[in-house]
């Protein structure tokens, strides 16, 4: 029979496994025929197109999977009181009607009877809805399983008319257009063959999608002028559920009674086959039965079901974030059945999950804001960590349950909302944490409600950037990483909240670092306060300790800046600001505590690294020790030329290469951020003489090394001296190892001469030394005398036109002396003025009556021809005021020349040497030690010097701004005052008041170096 002969039927066929039956509605009989496979069908289908039925058997497709889609969520409807709802097919509508077992999805009270497509959707109670977590898992396991049995009916249909999807695609009617941003009129839409005039088309996946597959894209429009799109098979299928899941719970109902009755016939221009074909895409057995439905619940009302899958999806993501256990598998999977449905349901799940989370955290926020913790002495880092923790679970919310909801056309907009549109542009402008460079939309547009709600608000000077909170947080090393660091990843996460942790962090440094430089009080300068008795100690013991805790501070800072804030450059920068701050506290040039252009930091630095060259074992906690093997031959080597080769051995045992170059570059980075560099260079130089002429430092390669690294910062200039220093060293063994063979080589009998006194001389050449007092009276030995004669002949006759000066001031020498409780001699290490005066109380001398009654500092000092008083009482102090064991010389103190010396020990003399005050040899000295070290005075620094080195400072810098002034003159030779002050402050090196260059101007012109220009006393002329 030809298929245009058979009649037009309306069939229904069951799935393959049942038992399949046929009712024809157009005749009375009854006949069962053979099930068709869906081999079978995908050919009839194959068959009717190339018969140009396509369109006709699209339009019946579509109108298959609509009512499929209808029935399937009608049969989802149950009733309960005050609702209208579906128990199962078949029952009827109405308040209380319901059967048992029926998944209850509630409308409005009282629009049981009512059927108009306007009814208002009720607010969501997120709160009411949050509190049952068996009632919102019940039902999103319901429609969980709805759509996806839906999802595997469009599978079926879509590998049926697989051939037909291939070949025609759907163009729906409707202004909406199609495309899956709007729903369109799907029903009176119509097929049109693929690649038809310039419509863009776009299918399902090949394998079918929804549920776990998920949905193409649909393809951009090839012509501007169309604004329609197309659907293919599988679009048509999800747009029927997504009209359906957004219509009035009546419409559901009123189909669920018509789903009892047969359904429509197919279009009348369809052959019988193309009718059974279109039956077949009913399949009704894939649409759950009422056997399958939940138990009837006391819920909250809402009027469609994509409603109800919002609220009770937001609110079991609510309650996980309370750390309530929800199914996350199940909630994840009916989430990502909003994305299945297109643009516009997602954008509104979109919109009410941010408003739901906004005001969550909110709450959140007002409950943190009353509390201590935050602005106050609470914990401060439990409130961080819980802010971190937020910032996870949020992040992990949008990445396993949102998937590609936020993204695309269902991104938010400035349409949709002010407050959603401020927080897009938040959510944009945050900056993000580093690492996060692939952050979806979605992502982080919840982020930035956290950050907005929990950070913002707090991140500031008033609450956890508070001085009293965040300073007590950076002085705990041990917070670093887990907690510090945090505090800096949460900063970047607010528009200028580094910026506020930066200045914060340097406020912290500046109060560190000055409460460090100002212990000792007094400035530089040489005026300061002076202390007596044991605040004096106190005071000199804590300046002693300023640059090694300043060191403490910087590494403690540099370590915050580089495993707390990542190395960022603006920490950096900011240390550097800090340091260079308190370094040169003052430097205004107003006299305070705080030092004045950091002239009192330059000069302790000097004081620091003298001590440490001086000695290995100190520096404190920044600097390395020396080993107490080293210390022990450090105190058994002399100062003869012998020790110079032993202190660099002991540099070398002491301290490690790697250390010493540590040690170098903390003082380097110190010194860097000085201005005073002059005064640095002054104590420096002075303490590097004497430390190279007494043969002190533990080593001299480390001397070059740091000499050698000053010259690359400051340039030759600043180092020229201290090299002319090393040289003069070096040649000075030279000329020692000359003359030792010039000796050698003369005759016994004038060897004789100087007996077996043996003399070492330094040659040092003037200009490069500082300037040290002469004393050019003082009484020496008849074999140094000896040795002196002999050595200037042999120096004048090598080296023609030099004129040697000695300076007797940093001589030394080892003295042996007798005592009479000791029976073998001892060897005092002294220097040579100390022994000049040990001389004077030596008993074999003619005098020697009156040297047992004792001696005055009037008598040493005419006796040794010292005659510098306060030079002769230091050295009457080191003889008799020393420690244990040192003390070779007794003091007696007298208030009168006509008092009586007592023939007993005297009690402890006081420290001051008065007139009349008698000092007699100790015959009582005993010791066990060979050699004995006697304090040597010149090594340490009297108030006098540090005066003179200070105002030698002074007058360097008025040299200095002259010479300035002058060439910047003789470069402009006419210039105003302003620029002149300027461009003098910009050259000049050292920190110097206006004031300073107003003098020197005045004095230039008082020289007349320069005059003030006729009719402008503003401007000056260089006068050549």
């Amino acid at each position: 029979m030809d298929l245009d002969d058979q009649p037009s039927t309306s069939t229904t066929t069951t799935a393959a496994a049942d038992a399949p039956t046929t009712t024809t509605s157009g005749t009375q009989s009854h006949h069962r025929r053979r099930p068709m496979s869906r081999e079978e069908l995908y050919r009839l289908v194959e068959d009717l197109v190339t018969h140009n039925y396509g369109p006709q058997l699209y339009g019946a497709v579509v109108a298959a999977v609509d009512g499929a889609a209808r029935t399937c969520l009608a049969r989802m409807v149950g009733a309960a009181p005050g609702c209208v709802g579906m128990g199962s097919v078949g029952s009827g509508s109405g308040s209380g009607g319901g059967k048992k077992g029926g998944l209850v999805l509630f409308v409005p009270t009282g629009s049981a009877t009512s059927t108009s497509a306007s009814s208002s959707n009720p607010t969501p109670n997120f709160a009411a809805e949050g509190g049952s977590t068996t009632t919102s898992d019940a039902i999103l396991s319901q429609i969980h399983a709805v759509c996806g049995s839906y999802y595997e009916y469009l599978r079926c249909v879509r590998s049926v008319f697989l051939h037909l999807d291939r070949r025609f695609v759907y163009l729906p009617g409707g202004s909406g257009g199609g495309g899956m941003g709007g729903n369109g009129d799907w029903k009176s839409g119509r097929a049109i063959p693929r690649g038809t005039s310039s419509i863009g088309t776009s299918s399902g996946p090949a394998g079918g999608g929804g549920g776990g597959g998920g949905t193409a894209a649909p393809a951009s429009l090839s012509s501007a002028s169309t604004a329609s799109r197309t659907w293919g098979l599988w679009e048509v299928g999800m747009a029927c559920l997504r009209g359906h899941m957004t219509a009035s719970l009546d419409s559901l109902s009123a189909a669920s009674s018509a789903s009892s009755s047969p359904p429509p016939s197919a279009p009348s221009s369809l052959p019988a086959t193309a009718a059974a074909a279109a039956a077949e895409a009913r399949m009704a057995g894939m649409v759950p039965s009422s056997a399958a439905v939940i138990a009837r619940s006391s819920l909250g009302r809402y009027d469609t079901v994509l409603t109800t899958l919002t609220v009770h999806s937001i609110s079991t993501l609510l309650r996980s974030l309370d750390s309530i256990a929800i199914d996350s598998a199940l909630t994840r999977s009916v989430i990502r059945t909003v994305a299945d449905l297109g643009p516009v349901p997602s954008k509104g799940f979109l919109i009410q999950l941010v408003t739901q989370l906004t005001a969550y955290f909110d709450s959140e926020c007002r409950r943190w804001m009353d509390m201590s913790g935050v602005g106050g002495s609470g914990d401060v880092v439990g409130y961080l960590r819980h802010v971190d923790g937020r910032l996870k679970q949020v992040g992990h919310l949008a990445s396993f349950y949102l998937g590609s909801i936020g993204s695309g056309s269902s991104a938010l907009t400035a349409s949709d909302g002010v407050a959603l549109a401020a927080l897009a542009a938040a959510s944009s402008s945050s900056g993000g944490v580093a690492g996060e460079e692939d952050e979806s939309p979605s992502m982080g547009l919840l982020l930035s409600i956290v950050d907005l709600h929990l950070i913002r608000p707090h991140y500031n000077g008033q609450h956890i950037l508070h001085p009293t909170v965040l300073h007590k947080l950076l002085d705990d090393e041990s917070r670093i990483v887990p907690d510090i660091r945090r505090l800096y990843t949460l900063g970047k996460r607010v528009s200028g909240g580094i910026d506020q942790l930066r200045t914060a962090f340097g406020q912290y440094g500046r109060e560190r670092g000055l409460e460090v430089v100002r212990v000792g009080g007094g400035g530089g300068g040489g005026s300061s306060a002076s202390p007596s008795g044991a605040s004096k100690a106190e005071s000199k013991d804590a300046k002693l300790k300023i640059i090694p805790n300043l060191l403490s501070c910087k590494s403690h800072l540099e370590d915050l800046q580089i495993r707390a804030f990542g190395g960022d450059e603006g920490f950096a920068k900011a240390v550097s600001n800090v340091l260079e701050e308190v370094c040169n506290a003052g430097s205004d040039g107003n006299d305070d505590d705080e030092g004045d252009g950091g002239r009192r930091v330059a000069e302790l630095l000097a004081k620091y690294v003298d001590l440490r060259f001086k000695n290995a074992k100190a520096g404190g906690t920044t600097a390395p020790s020396a080993s107490a093997s080293a210390a022990a031959v450090l105190a058994r080597t002399d100062s003869t030329g012998s020790a110079g080769s032993a202190a660099v051995m002991i540099g070398l045992a002491g301290t490690t290469e790697s250390e010493m170059e540590i040690f170098q570059a903390a003082v380097l980075s110190l010194f860097r951020h000085i201005h005073s560099k002059d005064v640095f260079e002054a104590f420096y130089k002075r303490d590097l003489a004497k430390r190279l002429l007494l043969n002190k430092s533990v080593s001299l390669d480390a001397e070059r090394a740091l000499v050698s690294k000053l010259k690359a910062d400051c340039g030759g200039g600043y180092t020229a001296k201290m090299e002319g220093m090393f040289k003069d060293v070096e040649l000075s063994r030279d000329v020692m190892a000359n003359y030792a063979a010039h000796l050698h080589g003369l005759a016994e009998t004038e060897r004789a001469k100087v007996g077996n006194v043996e003399m070492d001389v330094q040659i040092l050449t003037t200009g490069y030394w500082p300037v040290y007092p002469q004393y050019t009276n003082l009484t020496l030995p008849p074999g140094i005398v000896e040795h002196k004669k002999r050595f200037e002949t042999y120096y004048g006759a090598k080296y023609q036109g030099r004129r040697i000066a000695w300076q007797h001031a940093l001589g030394n020498c080892i003295v042996r002396a007798n005592f009479p409780k000791i029976s073998a001699p001892r060897d005092l290490v002294v220097s040579l003025c100390q022994a000049v005066v040990l001389r004077c109380f030596n008993l074999e001398e003619d005098d020697d009556a009156q040297t047992e009654r004792g001696l005055t500092i009037k008598d040493v000092m005419a006796k040794s021809g010292l005659d510098d008083r306060g030079e002769a009482e230091r050295v009457l102090q080191s003889l008799s005021l020393g420690r244990d064991g040192t003390r070779v010389l007794l003091k007696y103190d007298r208030d009168s020349a006509d008092e009586e010396v007592s023939s007993k020990k005297p009690r402890k003399p006081r420290r001051a040497v008065g007139e009349h005050d008698i000092f007699k040899f100790n015959v009582a000295f005993t010791s066990n030690q060979r050699r004995i070290r006697i304090p040597n005075m010149q090594m340490k620094e009297t108030a006098e010097e540090r005066t003179k080195t200070h105002e030698s400072v002074s007058r360097d810098r008025l040299y200095l701004i002259d010479a300035t002034v002058v060439r910047i003159m003789k470069a402009r030779k006419t210039l105003d005052h302003r620029a002149l002050m300027g461009e003098t402050m910009t050259q000049l090196k050292f920190p110097a008041s206006s004031s300073d260059i107003k003098k020197r101007i005045e004095s230039l012109i008082e020289r007349e170096y320069m005059e003030r220009a006729e009719g402008d006393r503003s401007r000056y002329n260089y006068l050549a």
